[in-house]
């Protein structure tokens, strides 16, 4: 028996030297150091006379575990300044404990003469939520509050987004610049509007060899490369001028037809001609 009793009293004291290496050797988190300004009266506040134990808090923690006399002169300075520690992050959390939001919420008022929280204002950052006056918030604590709204809304976030404004803002450019050209010189029209008329177009022109071969399943794009216009043909028998569909450069100096005239009716074919004065 008696050699058991010794080797609980040799486990107690081990356990107890281990605690106390744990406690020297703990090393505290690395914070951002910011300085903490400490007023004799906040310290007074932090620091009260209990009592009942007929001491301060400072002192009743320190002495919590062993009177601080009977501790090394390490350890001391170790309990000491986690006594100081533990005081001043009590105090900072309770600053504000019974503090709320001030200010009045911003308001709008309908047209039915109902009032409802102005949310557009604050949400697009056009201001703050709640007005204050100005003098007395200097030195309030400011809490700043990010909201998001999930919904359908235009972006140019990525990619696919930005392409397609782009593609969009060309066409209105030109869709402007194609305005703004008929409005100053009064050059516009109204034929070839939709595709039956493009068709009828295409079957009265005469066919070209730059075209030869080309039907069905075109796979290249040197086909829509061709330069074509549409210009004012003479009849075989000179009675009159029709509109073809005529492909070839552009800066051909011999070139099938003459450029339309504005305001001139065009459409006489020599076999309608010939119908007509058989009729």
């Amino acid at each position: 028996m008696a050699v058991r009793a010794s080797r609980r009293v040799n486990f107690e004291s081990k356990a107890e030297t281990i605690a106390e290496d744990s406690v020297v050797n703990y090393e505290l988190p690395l914070f951002p150091e910011k300085p903490l300004i400490v007023t004799e009266a906040w310290a007074n506040y932090l620091n009260p006379f209990v009592p009942a134990l007929n001491t301060t808090v400072i002192d009743a923690l320190m002495s919590a575990a062993k009177p601080t006399g009977e501790l090394p002169p390490g350890n001391q300075r170790l309990v000491a300044d986690w006594s100081l520690a533990a005081l001043l992050v009590n105090g900072l959390a309770s600053i504000g404990a019974t503090a709320s939001l001030q200010g009045n919420i911003r308001m709008v008022v309908e047209s039915d003469g109902s009032s409802q929280m102005d949310g557009a204002y604050w949400f697009s950052g056009k201001g703050d939520m709640f007005i204050v006056d100005p003098e007395e918030s200097k030195d309030w604590v400011k809490l700043r509050v990010d909201s998001t709204i999930n919904g359908y809304a235009y972006n140019i976030r990525g990619a696919s987004p930005k392409v397609a404004i782009s593609f969009l803002l060309a066409y209105c450019i030109i869709a402007l610049s194609h305005v703004l050209y008929a409005g100053i010189s009064g050059i516009s029209s109204t034929c070839w509007d939709s595709i039956g008329e493009v068709t009828a177009l295409a079957v009265n022109s005469t066919p070209t060899v730059l075209l030869k071969n080309t039907c069905a399943g075109i796979m290249e794009l040197n086909i829509f490369k061709l330069p074509v216009r549409v210009l004012a043909i003479r009849d075989s028998e000179g009675d009159g001028e029709h509109l073809e569909l005529v492909f070839g450069n552009l800066d051909e100096k011999v070139m099938r037809g003459t450029p339309i005239k504005p305001n001139r009716v065009y459409g006489t074919l020599p076999k309608m001609a010939k119908a007509d004065k058989s009729e």
